[in-house]
Order: structure tokens, then C-alpha cells, then sequence
């Protein structure tokens, strides 16, 4: 009876029946497997903005929904590989995937992941060329939703080679595209980025403006890893202006958040600003503590960029404790480095510290060509923080050449555009240059007027390295004019701000003139009674 009825009522009852509760099960098993992949992406986002580069755009449209088992592997081991931070991995399995791709979006997002990789490992010509395929491949095809993290990522990179026009074109057209899309996280991390490029250009009131926007845009879209990001910009200007302690509170900020979302690398960024204002303010056992911290998380990372940065700023701050030959090491790695992943700005600065390392140790004529090299870069690149510097120390060494007349001209060069891009600390240090010069030619009022002016930056500033200088160079014009109590009075404050900087052999300096100061008044006194 039951198989009679069966066979009778099938196609009009039953089979509609388990038509209905197969597509029931299989519009369930649609639905969550789209919420799957969603929770995928959303997951893989989240862990990848943990370690690339907190400006660089995550773009994976295509990727959760490949179901063939190949791909999928590759793309597994690819992106597991960026998470441990072994990029050339992740480059060939990446690359690898790309030739099964079938889908533009699919290419436009495996392009994008080749190209952060390429990044993240130092390789920024390979990235430019990745980058520019990407955009050409997603403007072929309208996909507007890949352009926009390309055109953002070859914004850095460009950055990053110091090709600044070119950078602010592409960091515009992403704006533009982030605006008509009405998406607040995109448009703040342009600003952001533009704010660095004006910040590079010397234009500190542009750049503060910016980063400014993009603080606001990120806080109403909580995207934290801008914010971070920003708030660290905003200091760096702050720290440009010669305000170190209103940068420390910033680049703390930034730290917090970095720490809170677990942004290894932005944590190590975070970690090296806060040692250069160390640096700056005289904290120079802080600072090395906070630059090395960087140094170790950069080797985890392999974030090239920060550990060039650590390194410098180690050497520097290293060579600030008299230990100038141990510095050459840290600065020849990180010279290394920065031609391998050619930032040329990085190049110049390097060249321009090794020159510093090297007269410091006496070696004029080493420090002279390295110093060269560093202005010939500079001034090819148009980085004029590094012609300003260079020329000046240039001046120094046709100083102790006892070249006087040269020896001005190279730092009153350095000093006007010192003032032309905003630079008090650099325009303190090059005062106080002209000062020495000045006081070698035996022109104590115009010595006396320039070192005035270096202190007066220094405790604007409130810079100890910069006012102690100052201090002890006024300390030397009254000494040689016969003021000795106001020379006396001088050297005993830069002593004090040099002890506590940690200048041992400046406060040795110090103790000497002081020394020789006392006994002069004594016979003074002797020979008055």
C-alpha cells in the first residue's frame, strides 16, 4: 500500500517536498557560507593590518570566494607567510597564484598583495611596477574599488623614493575616488599622507592642516590604525617645530593605540619617534632604550624602513656619549640598507652622519667627502633639511682648516634655509657654528650676538643639548673678554644641563674652565690685596 502510494503521489506531492527542503538546506548552506567567507575576509583584514605598513591598503575582493583547492593553498601559504613576516615566501605563492587567477578582481587583489609584500621587504621598484599593473588592470575594467587602494599604496611607495610631485598626484586621485565613494577610513589615510609629503616639502603649516582632517575623518570612522598613524605625523611636526614635549604626548597616543590593536609594526615606529625626542630633549640613555626596542621588534617584523631608522638613530645617539667609532658601524649598516632599498633622503641622511662619526673621531678628511656625498645627494633629491646640514658641516671642517671666509659663507647658506623650512633646532646648531667661526676671528660682539641666538632657540625649544652649547660657547666669548664672573656663571649652567644629558666629556670641558676661571680670580684677589 505505502509503495502504491508513494509511486502515485510522487511527482505531485513528494517530489516538490524535497525540492523545497533541498533548496531550504541549500539556501542555509548558501547563506552561512557567505557569512563564513565574510567573517574569513574581515578575520584575514584584521590580522594582515597587524603587520604591513599601517599606510598600506588591504585589498582582497575575489580572494575568500576561490574554492579551487590550488589556489586556495597558495593563497593559504601566502598569507600565513605575510603574517610571520616572511615576505620573498609570500611574494612566490602569491605570484604563483596569479597565473591560475581567472578573475580581474581576483588578479587586481593578488597584484595588491604581491605589492605589499614587495614593500614591506624593501623592494620598492618591483612594488612601483606591481602597483602600476594593478591600476592599469583595474582601469581597464572599471574597478573602481581596486583603484583606490592602488593608487593609495603607489602614494607611498612614490613617497618613499622621494618622487614627492608624483606622490601628491596619485594621493590625490585616491582622494577623490575615497570622496565620491563617501568613505571617511580611505580619504583620512590620504590626508594623512599628504600631510607627510608637505611635511617633507618644508611646508609645516600645510602638513599640520592635513593631518589635522585626517584625525577628525579617522576618529568619526573609528579606524584606529589611522588614528595612530596620524596622531604620530602630527607629533612628527610638532617635533619639526621644536616642540618636543607637545610631540611626546602624540607619538604616546599613538603608541597606545598601536599596543591596543597589536600593530607590531606601528609599535615599533612609535617606539623610535619617542627615542628621537629623547634624543632631542637630552634623555639620551631613554632614547637608546626605545631606539633598541625598535631595532629587535624591526627584526621581527622585517619592516625595512624602521629598522634604517633604528639604526641611524642609535648611531646618533651613541655618538652623543662619545662613542663615536662604535656609531660608524650602526650608520655603514644602516647606509647599506638604505641604498638597497632605495630612499634616497635615507641615503643622505646616513652619508651626512657617518661624515659627523667620522669628525668626531678626527678623520677630516673622510668626514669631508662623506659630507659631500651627503650634499650632492641631497641637493639632487631637493631634500633641503640635508643641504642645510651638510653645508653647514662642511663649514665646520673648512673651520678647523682655519678657512674662516669659507668657512662662513658655506654656514650662513645652511642657516637661510635652516630658516626658510621652519628648522629652529637646525638653525640653533648653525648659530652656534657661526658663533665659533666668529670667535676664532676674534669678533667677540658678533660671536656673542649669534650664540645669543642659539640660546634663545634652545629654551624655546626646550632643548638641554642646544642650551648647554649656547651656554658654554657665551661662558668662552666673556672668559676671552675678561668677564670672569659671568663666564663662571655660564659654565656652571651648561655643566649642570650637560651632566644631565649625560655629556661626560663636555661636563669635563666644563670642570676644566670652571677650574681655570677659579684660579684666575684668585690671583686677581691676591693681587688686589
Amino acid at each position: 500500500m505505502i509503495w502504491k502510494w508513494v509511486s502515485t503521489h510522487f511527482l505531485t506531492i513528494i517530489l516538490p517536498v524535497l525540492i523545497g527542503i533541498i533548496t531550504i538546506v541549500w539556501f542555509v548552506w548558501f547563506l552561512t557560507d557567505k557569512l563564513r567567507q565574510k567573517k574569513e575576509r574581515q578575520k584575514l583584514k584584521k590580522d594582515l593590518r597587524e603587520v604591513v605598513h599601517e599606510e598600506l591598503q588591504v585589498y582582497l575582493d575575489g580572494l575568500p570566494e576561490i574554492t579551487d583547492r590550488r589556489k586556495v593553498r597558495l593563497l593559504r601559504d601566502g598569507f600565513r607567510a605575510v603574517l610571520e613576516f616572511r615576505y620573498p615566501d609570500a611574494i612566490s605563492n602569491f605570484q604563483r597564484c596569479l597565473t591560475l587567477a581567472s578573475e580581474d578582481t581576483e588578479r587586481c587583489a593578488l597584484l595588491n598583495s604581491i605589492g605589499l609584500s614587495q614593500y614591506n621587504s624593501g623592494l620598492l621598484q618591483k612594488a612601483k611596477q606591481t602597483f602600476l599593473e594593478m591600476i592599469n588592470l583595474a582601469q581597464s575594467n572599471n574597478i573602481n574599488e581596486a583603484l583606490l587602494p592602488a593608487f593609495s599604496n603607489i602614494s607611498l611607495v612614490y613617497r618613499s623614493m622621494d618622487e614627492l610631485d608624483t606622490a601628491l598626484d596619485y594621493y590625490s586621485k585616491a582622494l577623490k575616488l575615497a570622496e565620491d565613494m563617501e568613505d571617511l577610513a580611505p580619504q583620512a589615510i590620504q590626508l594623512d599622507g599628504m600631510g607627510v609629503v608637505y611635511l617633507f616639502l618644508g611646508n609645516l603649516d600645510k602638513s599640520l592642516e592635513l593631518h589635522e582632517k585626517a584625525l577628525a575623518l579617522s576618529e568619526k570612522s573609528g579606524n584606529k590604525e589611522t588614528q595612530s598613524h596620524t596622531l604620530g605625523n602630527i607629533a612628527n611636526v610638532y617635533n619639526t617645530l621644536g616642540e618636543p614635549h607637545r610631540a611626546l604626548d602624540y607619538y604616546k597616543q599613538a603608541l597606545a593605540i598601536c599596543e591596543e590593536v597589536g600593530n607590531l609594526v606601528g609599535i615599533a615606529i612609535a617606539f623610535n619617534n619617542i627615542g628621537v625626542v629623547y634624543q632631542n630633549i637630552g634623555e639620551i640613555k631613554k632614547a637608546i632604550d626605545f631606539h633598541q626596542r625598535a631595532l629587535n621588534l624591526s627584526e621581527k617584523t622585517g619592516d625595512i624602513g624602521v629598522k634604517i631608522n633604528a639604526l641611524s638613530h642609535l648611531g646618533v645617539a651613541i655618538r652623543t656619549l662619545g662613542r663615536a667609532e662604535e656609531s660608524i658601524n650602526y650608520h655603514k649598516q644602516a647606509l647599506k640598507m638604505a641604498k638597497d632599498f632605495g630612499n634616497p633622503r635615507l641615503e643622505a641622511t646616513e652619508l651626512g652622519n657617518l661624515g659627523a662619526a667620522y669628525h668626531t673621531c678626527g678623520n677630516r678628511e673622510e668626514a669631508l667627502d662623506y659630507y659631500k656625498r651627503a650634499l650632492r645627494l641631497s641637493e639632487k633629491i631637493s631634500y633641503l633639511g640635508g643641504q642645510a646640514s651638510n653645508l653647514a658641516n662642511i663649514g665646520m671642517i673648512l673651520t678647523d682648516s682655519g678657512d674662516y671666509k669659507n668657512a662662513l659663507e658655506f654656514l650662513e647658506s645652511a642657516l637661510k634655509i635652516a630658516q626658510e623650512i621652519q628648522e629652529p633646532e637646525l638653525q640653533a646648531n648653525v648659530l652656534n657654528m657661526i658663533g665659533v667661526v666668529y670667535t676664532l676671528e676674534k669678533k667677540h660682539t658678533e660671536a656673542l650676538d649669534s650664540y645669543k641666538k642659539a640660546l634663545a632657540i634652545g629654551e624655546e625649544t626646550a632643548n638641554p643639548g642646544i642650551k648647554a652649547h649656547s651656554l658654554a660657547n657665551i661662558g668662552n666669548i666673556f672668559s676671552k673678554l675678561g668677564r670672569l664672573d659671568e663666564a663662571s656663571s655660564y659654565y656652571q649652567q651648561a655643566r649642570d644641563l650637560f651632566k644631565e644629558i649625560g655629556a661626560t666629556d663636555k661636563v669635563e670641558s666644563c670642570d676644566y674652565n670652571l677650574n681655570r676661571i677659579r684660579v684666575k680670580l684668585e690671583e686677581q684677589q691676591k693681587n688686589n690685596n
